[in-house]
């Protein structure tokens, strides 16, 4: 509204003019609000107007997964080093190869589980709480680059793609999270994701991978071990 001493009043520009980060949800549903009939009659009342919870409830629901996600996390075939030796022996040596990236950046994991962590930084308003994602993201991001320059026994390259679809696909949740405080809408969307991302992880892990190597009486390493048969 125009105030008492306003000489200008300056439109709102038309939200085809408007730039917004097609990654980023808060600015989507913004946009949302300045397109929507709806939601500029609700503006338009007299005394201004409110966005309840549940309308925005209802906009999260209706966000398509892959749209906060923005990507596709299966690694292509042609940038794995696939071996064709395929014996026991190899599989166990893949295993122990990539178990060991995990300890090797495992420090990152120590910080707590990403979910509690972004919760404390929120009820503390504590930046440098939100700023552990960030270590874990970057633990993620390095395993997932490693595993791929690791030989790979052809028989075992469905595991191999998961892995590090998940790895990726966990560290790209974690950094959405991360950026609460840019984008709240998109981190409140993800959290529709991110605890069945952890489930497939771990069913991965400690079922498939667990019920494949028994198939295939396949031992694993001491290292291999630990990780892969929680």
């Amino acid at each position: 509204k125009k105030g008492p001493n306003d000489k200008l009043i300056i439109p709102l520009k038309s939200p085809d003019t408007f730039s917004f980060d097609s990654n980023n949800s808060t600015q989507a549903f913004t946009q949302s609000i300045v397109s929507d009939k709806t939601f500029q009659n609700i503006l338009n009342q007299q005394g201004g107007g409110k966005i309840s919870a549940s309308t925005i409830e209802q906009y999260l629901k209706n966000i398509p997964t892959q749209n906060i996600l923005n990507n596709s996390y299966t690694p292509d075939p042609r940038t794995i080093i696939i071996s064709h030796d395929t014996s026991p022996t190899a599989v166990t040596a893949y295993l122990e190869a990539l178990a060991n990236l995990y300890t090797k950046h495992g420090e990152a994991f120590t910080l707590g589980d990403d979910l509690t962590i972004a919760q404390n930084a929120l009820i503390s308003n504590n930046e440098i709480e939100l700023k552990k994602l960030d270590r874990i993201v970057n633990a993620l991001d390095a395993i997932a680059r490693e595993a791929n320059s690791l030989s790979v026994p052809e028989n075992i390259l469905w595991f191999h793609q998961r892995e590090v679809a998940l790895l990726l696909k966990t560290a790209k949740e974690i950094q959405i999270l991360r950026n609460v405080n840019e984008d709240p809408v998109g981190a409140l969307a993800v959290l529709k994701t991110r605890m069945e991302t952890k489930n497939e992880f771990s069913a991965l892990h400690n079922k498939e991978l667990g019920s494949w190597l028994i198939k295939n009486n396949i031992s694993l390493g001491p290292v291999a071990s630990i990780l892969f048969s929680k």
